[in-house]
């Protein structure tokens, strides 16, 4: 932000307002006075200022007075207070310009409208204070109150996440917070959901600008520094602010289409915004300044959820009626008497298919601990399921490790069963069924997250249930054997 922008805000944040209204006074040109309701930690009070007011203002000098208001004060809560009521309404965002008997709200009616109302009103003879109850006393009040504070710079950065990313949940949770209560308004975070469509072509505007090459998200861009992941962020964000800082601050990066986002959020925070006698309109929490346009909020419903990939979550249902079925049909070879060794048959599939599942679980292990984008293909939304908190259990162990492991032990458990000797081959087979039994009612559950909780389908992880299904299926013949008086010593 410019030196000059800066004293300029300073000047619209005081109400020391008298002296100039009687200078004016004494000349025959047509002034035009207006009121400005802001918030100093709003980024569309910023734009409207910057961009708006502050070039209106040297547009036509005397001729136009504009004191702005802080909300987040008790006298200035007051205030907007009576503005409301004077204008019958119930809640309002920021920022909200009054003047004469008529009202604009947010950065894009007053970009839109104001400069043209100015000349209309200085046409007819300018335009004195509008009757705010209680604007007059606060304004003599605030004669005698202490000089504006010092100016002191800002960073602006702009955060791409995943509503459905658990890192980037983590980061907004536990990393941001802290440092938004430690610089206050100093710091300024746009946060874009790239999950939704506007969000996502802001996320390739940014990564096209910053060439970016290791893709994923959480991203967090201020200035011209780019940091990619969770670890990354939470290791230099507190220290590139600091830096920005003591230079003056930061403006916006430099995203083409941002400032247009960031200026058309205004107009649903201020349809939306609560009101209350107590609650500043312009109060968010700190992580959503200045705004979430681009949140994509989660569906109530699991309808919604199911609405959002309709053909890759219909495929999660195909392939999981096919692996309940095969849990009822897996109970039925049970109860048969006869049993048939898979030595000779289809005993070698097992490791075929232990080595396909090995391949897929260390694909997505590697996309979920190096936090990079998967390649999903034409169905389902792999990125979706992996950045949810889902894809970590209890938090710590990601599913594509746990596969990994899981297919690891089930070959040891086959190659045991096949070469050992007769008592531990016996104990392998039983393992083995175990191990692929288990794995197959815990895919189960994961399948059923996809369409039904998460609202999206990964590719990756219905090709390791198949999988999970079908060695489950292999080991039911064999553990049969091994459990049966006749069985064979190495039944696979």
């Amino acid at each position: 932000m410019k030196p000059y922008n800066l004293l300029v805000i300073a000047l619209l944040s005081c109400l020391l307002v008298s002296p100039i209204m009687s200078a004016h006074a004494q000349t025959d040109l047509p002034i035009m006075r207006a009121v400005l309701f802001y918030s100093p930690t709003c980024g569309h009070c910023e734009y409207v200022i910057n961009e708006t007011l502050i070039p209106m203002l040297d547009k036509y000098g005397e001729q136009l007075e504009i004191i702005a208001i802080d909300v987040t004060q008790p006298f200035g809560q007051e205030l907007l207070q009576s503005a409301l009521q004077k204008f019958e309404l119930e809640r309002s965002g920021v920022p909200f310009l009054v003047f004469d008997d008529r009202y604009l709200i947010g950065s894009g009616d007053i970009p839109e409208q104001f400069p043209g109302l100015v000349e209309t009103y200085l046409a007819q003879g300018g335009l004195d204070w509008p009757e705010i109850p209680g604007l007059a006393e606060a304004m003599t009040t605030q004669n005698t109150a202490e000089p504006p504070p010092a100016l002191i710079p800002v960073v602006h950065a702009v955060l791409f996440y995943r509503s459905a990313c658990s890192h980037c949940q983590k980061l907004v949770e536990e990393v941001i917070p802290p440092l938004v209560e430690k610089y206050g308004a100093q710091l300024q975070i746009f946060r874009v959901d790239v999950s939704s469509p506007e969000g996502d072509v802001i996320y390739d505007a940014a990564i096209e600008r910053f060439k970016i090459e290791q893709l994923g998200v959480p991203i967090l861009i201020l200035g011209d520094q780019v940091l990619v992941g969770g670890t990354e962020i939470q290791e230099k964000f507190a220290r590139i602010i600091e830096g920005y800082l003591a230079q003056g601050g930061m403006d916006w990066p430099d995203i083409p289409g941002l400032q247009e986002i960031i200026a058309n959020a205004s107009e649903a925070e201020a349809t939306t915004a609560p009101m209350s006698e107590t609650d500043s309109p312009s109060s968010v929490s700190p992580d959503k300044t200045p705004g979430d346009l681009l949140t994509h909020s989660e569906s109530s419903t699991w309808l919604d959820r199911f609405a959002r990939d309709p053909v890759g979550n219909t495929l999660s249902v195909i392939v999981l009626t096919v692996m309940l079925g095969s849990i009822v049909w897996a109970f039925a070879l049970f109860r048969k008497s006869s049993s048939v060794s898979l030595k000779g048959t289809w005993g070698w599939a097992i490791p075929i298919l232990c080595l396909i599942g090995f391949g897929v679980a260390g694909y997505l292990a590697y996309v979920e601990t190096a936090q990079v984008d998967a390649v999903c293909g034409p169905v389902g939304d792999c990125n979706t399921v992996q950045q949810s908190e889902y894809a970590r259990l209890f938090g710590i162990l990601t599913i594509g490790i746990l596969g990994l492991f899981g297919y690891v032990a089930i070959f040891i458990a086959w190659l045991m069963g096949r070469y050992a000797n007769e008592q531990l081959a016996r104990l392998a087979v039983i393992s083995l069924f175990v191990m692929t039994a288990f794995g197959t009612i815990f895919s189960i559950y994961l399948t059923f997250l996809e369409p039904f909780v998460i609202g999206a389908t990964c590719a990756w992880c219905l090709t390791s249930a198949v999988l999970i299904t079908l060695l489950m299926l292999l080991t039911i013949s064999p553990v049969k054997a091994v459990m049966s008086k006749s069985g064979h010593a190495h039944p696979i």
